[in-house]
């Protein structure tokens, strides 16, 4: 999409233009899945996503019936971000070009930086989780075990990716310079790109986000309360009396409750990981834990061996009230991004609005006669949504 120089500079113009330095500027957001934008009603803001039923055969003549599972998660369009200025008249006279490189670029920079920000807090719906806390990712073997992950959960090859932050791009880069891999050696020392690293497309990302330890108090036991547990809360005991907090995003494993291949049930040898769901504290020494995935131990929705045992060592990933960066190892429909046009109002003398690709931008201009200057407001209305925690793996640091 290009303009003259000699353009008039007016709505549409510029509603075009943010449009394109948009799409460029986004970074984890182009990476998700948008095909959700298009099922919305006209005047809705939620969408209920129907989750793909899972099946088991069996290897008999006689009909073995299938119980349906079938579950909904809601994807809701309800977050307004913008980004609004002034301007004199004189510089309204400059050409489209000079325009987009002073204002819109990094007016649609900001905006985009806002989706992916969101987009990386989800990283809280994750339960998978790879790498040491406090170290950031230096070698191949810890994007090996994210791939392990995934594949694991029997997720697609294809369409995977991983986000880095600065730290974690570095930290790999000084750990693989020493592979054989001549292409990939000239690509990390003159060009400073990791490219594909074990099936993974990999990219740098300034907006990975850190999360937060609760204050599980390392000095006790805790321990799970009662047996034949199963679904979304654990039972626990042995906290800290009445100091022990979780956070959301918290990972722990529990003692003997492997995780199981959702395709045939067998056991990974590796501990089930779950992630804490809610912010919590401690009852006294108990804690009702909020937990994903839920604990199912039959069945075409088995997420574990077993369930877990009384008096089951419950261990934490992680110290107590530290930061963390959370690199995200993921396949494409483990999230979902969704932008919706907004309505330019009546009232609005000078306002467009440009949709395309799944993106939409909506433009206002308004005229100030007393100062001889403009104010311009650029608007973008979307969602974001951790729709498929299972297909996605933290990369701790």
């Amino acid at each position: 999409m290009s303009f003259a120089s000699n353009v008039l500079v007016s709505s549409t113009i510029i509603a075009k233009e943010s449009l394109r330095q948009l799409e460029n500027n986004l970074g984890m957001s182009k990476m998700c899945y948008r095909d959700w934008e298009n099922k919305f009603g006209k005047d809705g803001d939620t969408l209920g996503i129907r989750k793909p039923n899972q099946f088991r055969a069996t290897k008999a003549r006689a009909r073995t019936n299938s119980t349906l599972a079938e579950s909904n998660i809601t994807l809701t369009v309800a977050t307004q971000a913008h980004v609004s200025f002034e301007w004199s008249t004189k510089e309204m006279t400059d050409t489209i070009d000079r325009i987009s490189e002073r204002y819109i670029k990094p007016a649609m920079s900001a905006l985009a930086n806002t989706m992916d920000v969101d987009i990386y807090d989800l990283h809280d719906n994750i339960y998978n989780q790879v790498g040491t806390p406090g170290t950031a990712p230096s070698d191949y073997d810890v994007y090996a075990d994210a791939r392990r992950r995934l594949n694991e959960e029997a997720i697609p090859l294809e369409n995977r990716f991983v986000c880095l932050n600065p730290k974690g791009e570095a930290e790999t880069m000084k750990g693989l310079k020493g592979l054989f891999n001549e292409k990939m050696i000239n690509d990390i020392i003159a060009k400073g790109a990791l490219g594909s690293l074990a099936g993974f497309d990999t990219y740098m990302a300034q907006n990975v986000q850190t999360h937060t330890t609760g204050a599980f108090t390392t000095s006790s036991t805790p321990l799970v309360d009662g047996a034949s547990q199963t679904g979304d809360t654990l039972l626990s005991k042995g906290w800290n009396s009445g100091a022990a907090t979780l956070k959301k995003g918290d990972v722990f494993t529990v003692a003997g409750v492997y995780a199981v291949n959702p395709k045939t049930g067998a056991s990974t040898a590796e501990l089930r990981q779950f992630v804490v769901t809610a912010d919590i504290t401690a009852s006294g020494t108990a804690i009702d834990i909020p937990i994903s995935p839920s604990i199912v131990t039959s069945g075409a929705y088995q997420t574990v061996t077993v369930s877990p045992g009384n008096d089951a060592v419950i261990t934490m990933v992680g110290t107590e009230s530290t930061g963390y960066p959370i690199n995200i190892a993921f396949h494409k429909e483990a999230f979902t991004l969704a932008v919706r046009p907004l309505e330019i109002p009546g009232s609005c003398v000078y306002g467009a609005r440009e949709s395309y690709n799944g993106l939409s931008v909506r433009v206002i201009k308004a005229y100030d006669v007393d100062e001889d200057k403009e104010v311009l407001r650029f608007d973008i209305l979307y969602g974001a949504l951790c729709q498929r925690p299972e297909m996605s793996c933290r990369i701790i640091g």
